[in-house]
């Protein structure tokens, strides 16, 4: 909980400083890739298979550090506080998981989890022009489907898999307008989104602290409005 409220404390200070000049709100479309991980310290780079028909194959931890590529998207609306500060929230799509190795055969699988994400973005301007920014907030995401999808020498499999229903944390990044045109409705940025419940603190006889990792490098479009 301490986090959170230290992120909360974050976004409270953020909106008061910007209340000193007003501009108006825009809209905000964001696409790009991601690449999903766990990390913690029960995440591991590889595994084993349970089972040896193909028709029962399963990952018995499947807390991999290896990343896996997959797109993300982002729809919202922002408003800028003076030069310094900007809010935004919206929502989007984006995969989570990771990339599975099978120890002891020859082959690997994708935990793939995906969610519908619901960000709060807070964005802080340095520099001389105000084009460079740093990003901090919160997100809450809501599961659609999780899966793991494996290929081994001589078989591939595909099946259900268990994934946190509503899965939340901390983003933190980096961006930069592009002045195109004089007008900066373009803007590169790169977000790390780190979750703070592990899917394997229900794991018996030992619970296990692994969590979700989205790291997105997205191409931003804003258009303003009054």
């Amino acid at each position: 909980m301490k986090p959170l409220f230290l992120l909360t404390l974050l976004c409270l200070c953020g909106h008061a400083f910007g209340q000193e000049m007003a501009t108006p709100f825009y809209l905000i479309g964001k696409a790009g890739i991601g690449f999903a991980n766990q990390y913690g310290p029960d995440a591991t780079s590889e595994t084993r298979l349970n089972w040896e028909r193909a028709d029962r194959y399963y990952a018995n931890h499947p807390a991999s550090r290896r990343f896996q590529p997959s797109p993300a998207f982002f729809l919202g609306i922002g408003k800028r506080f003076g030069k310094l500060y900007a809010l935004e929230i919206g929502a989007g799509y984006v995969q989570k998981g990771a990339k599975i190795h099978f120890s002891n055969v020859d082959g690997s699988a994708r935990w793939k989890q995906e969610y519908l994400s619901i960000p709060l973005y807070n964005k802080f301007y340095v520099g001389r022009n105000r084009q460079l920014f740093f990003v901090g907030g919160a997100f809450l995401d809501v599961l659609l489907r999780a899966t793991e999808k494996g290929k081994t020498s001589d078989a591939t499999y595909e099946r259900e898999r268990g994934a946190n229903p509503i899965d939340g944390g901390v983003a933190l990044g980096v961006g930069y307008d592009l002045n195109w045109r004089d007008r900066r409705r373009f803007a590169l940025e790169l977000i790390d989104h780190l979750s703070f419940v592990s899917y394997g603190r229900e794991m018996v006889p030992q619970p296990q602290r692994y969590y979700n990792q989205s790291l997105e490098l997205k191409l931003a479009y804003r258009l303003a409005f009054r």
